[in-house]
């Protein structure tokens, strides 16, 4: 783990939840570029996946989960 932070020397991005050792010529590389580079020893051809921000689903007001209780009667 690098403590450095970015740019990527390979994507340039400056932000990433992990930075990682890469190859003499590309010392510090991102997480996606570090796993790649871990992986398979290369970073030919290779661009990262834009991050896309997930948004959490809202709540509505008043909903809750409630947990169905086994019941007493049995049917035979």
């Amino acid at each position: 783990m690098v403590k450095k932070q970015g740019p990527c020397c390979h994507c340039r991005v400056m932000s990433s939840p992990l930075w990682r050792h890469g190859p003499p010529e590309k010392p510090v590389l991102c997480n996606a570029c570090g796993t790649r580079w871990r992986k398979k020893a290369t970073l030919d051809n290779y661009t990262p996946a834009p991050q896309v921000q997930r948004k959490q689903p809202k709540k509505e007001p008043g909903c809750r989960i409630v947990k169905k209780q086994p019941s007493s009667h049995h049917n035979l």
